[in-house]
């Protein structure tokens, strides 16, 4: 196994993943809805105000 600079690692991941791109803050926004939903509707179904 070769030994890689974890900076240099994060940033082809981020250019890989289009970080800060409009389709992946799109996407971000999608997701975060997502989530926000799901936790609206498990307190509701444990009747959490």
């Amino acid at each position: 196994m070769t030994e890689q600079d974890p900076y240099g690692m994060v940033a082809t991941k981020e250019r890989e993943l289009g970080v800060g791109s409009e389709e992946f803050r799109r996407r971000h926004q999608e997701i975060m809805d997502l989530v926000d939903a799901a936790q609206e509707n498990g307190s509701r179904r444990r009747g959490a105000p």
